[in-house]
């Protein structure tokens, strides 16, 4: 080969190559048109996916929805609590329930039943304290238009509870309302499950197997509650005219602090002496685990102010400067093994000496269970001819245990005592009197208005069960997304 020869073909050899980069651009040109558009779509914010499931999925926008629905419904969340990780697994589970109710009405034609969206917006409207959509609009802070696709969620759970309803098998239907009417004459006696220390310690040694395996079941109970710390200023009262005053200048207090902060409070305070009291201070805050009282302050931001607290001796305002959240105990410590054994004891076992106490007093020929509870600490509450769907529509039972066994007890147990029940810390016996079962005419003659009824019950009971039952199983979960929105609160209360 000659050098011209040689020079030509190296000229050729660099011409293709040059030409064959030329073509590969103009195909990355091309192709990467439909990956950009793909990733743009995955990039939009809120379309990021949470969880999917047998063709489900739930976006970071319906957790979002979700949150709104509690606002709607008039749950208030801080923070620290969206940003606390069991929480936000906890939700998103809950929302995907919320996705598979959406699905599931879109799928099978389901609509709203007559005056259900003015139920939902007059419950919505006595919760939040307002009058018109735009109200409710502003107080949870949403357009009109979002506003109108979570008050279509609220209404989902009564919808699909109307639908399963209409659906059901006649017989399935038949058995649902016969324990809905049965009818009940009864008498409920309730006490505090206060175990004493040597029955919890004599609990201890007999069952510590059964006892950690409850605690491993509640991971719940192996923290310390989380506390609270507030700064706390009180206005005397001492029983005369001027209690009105003190009332008034806590209010006014109470506005300033909104306004101005916890500085100018105690400023405030201090300038009116004789009038008023700096109880805690923010160097010496009054501290308080949760409880009933204070759950505000674990919904709210610091700085939150608390509502005119009247006690006995003063009116008092409280103000927030601190949560200290869960910590974990420590179990080789012996007093912490006694206080979760407690614990586990107070949900699960009926205190020794309660049942000694009232177990002959109930055995009696003729027992006075009005004088049992009211001698022994106790509650007694009697009720005449109420169906089960009173009961339970108008919560003259609160604990859903007892609900439970009511429901399911049989007509030749009437007449007879409940065995002991725990239930919500507390123990619980009742009598059933008479018992008066409901008969197929009875459904023939109601069934369109017990329909109607338990169909707008808020709590959707059916529904509720159904889905328990029916929502797939996870199948994939993401909850970076939100730890990204919300954060990630710290063992330390801070959030990352």
């Amino acid at each position: 080969m000659t050098c011209k020869q040689f020079h030509g073909k190296k000229r050729l050899f660099w011409m293709a190559m040059a030409l064959g980069i030329a073509m590969l651009a103009n195909a990355c040109q091309k192709t990467p048109d439909k990956n950009v558009e793909k990733v743009e779509r995955k990039m939009i914010p809120g379309a990021e996916v949470i969880m999917k499931a047998d063709g489900h999925t739930m976006t970071l926008d319906d957790y979002h929805q979700c949150i709104d629905l509690h606002k709607l419904q008039g749950r208030q969340f801080s923070k620290r609590a969206l940003a606390n990780p069991r929480f936000q697994r906890d939700e998103a589970q809950r929302c995907f329930a919320l996705v598979y109710l959406r699905d599931y009405v879109k799928e099978h034609n389901v609509v709203p039943h007559e005056g259900l969206r003015d139920m939902v917006l007059h419950e919505t409207y006595k919760t939040l304290g307002v009058e018109t959509t735009a109200d409710v609009a502003k107080k949870i802070d949403v357009s009109e238009e979002k506003l109108e696709s979570i008050i279509q969620d609220a209404m989902l759970p009564r919808m699909v509870e109307r639908h399963l309803l209409e659906t059901m098998p006649e017989n399935e239907l038949l058995d649902l309302f016969k324990v809905d009417a049965r009818r009940y004459s009864f008498k409920l006696i309730d006490f505090p499950n206060t175990p004493t220390s040597s029955e919890v310690q004599e609990h201890l040694a007999k069952h510590e197997k059964e006892i950690i395996a409850y605690l491993r079941s509640n991971p719940r109970m192996m923290s310390q509650p989380p506390q609270a710390h507030f700064i706390r200023i009180a206005f005397p009262k001492d029983g005369g005219e001027e209690d009105i005053a003190s009332f008034k200048n806590a209010e006014a207090l109470r506005k300033l602090a909104i306004q101005e902060g916890s500085s100018a409070a105690i400023e405030s305070c201090q300038k009116q002496a004789s009038a008023c009291k700096v109880v805690n201070d923010a160097d010496n805050t009054h501290v308080e685990p949760r409880n009933d009282d204070n759950a505000w302050a674990f919904r709210s931001p610091v700085g939150s102010v608390s509502e005119v607290l009247t006690r006995p001796v003063s009116n008092e305002v409280w103000i927030l400067t601190e949560i200290d959240p869960p910590q974990p105990y420590d179990l080789t410590v012996p007093s912490v093994r006694h206080l979760l054994t407690e614990k586990v004891m107070i949900e699960t076992t009926p205190a020794p000496h309660i049942l000694d106490t009232i177990k002959p007093l109930i055995e009696a020929p003729v027992p006075d269970l009005k004088a049992i509870a009211e001698q022994n600490g106790g509650r007694y509450r009697s009720f005449d001819d109420v169906t089960y769907a009173y009961i339970v529509s108008e919560k003259l039972v609160e604990s859903p245990e007892v609900l439970r066994v009511m429901a399911e007890m049989s007509d030749r147990e009437a007449r007879l005592f409940s065995n002991p029940i725990v239930d919500n810390g507390r123990i619980y016996v009742f009598y059933v009197s008479n018992l008066t079962p409901a008969s197929t005419d009875d459904f023939a003659n109601v069934k369109a208005r017990w329909i109607d009824l338990v169909a707008n019950d808020p709590a959707a009971h059916n529904a509720n069960k159904w889905i328990a039952d029916q929502t797939p199983s996870l199948t994939t979960m993401n909850i970076k997304p939100i730890e990204f929105e919300y954060g990630i609160l710290q063992p330390n209360g801070s959030i990352r």
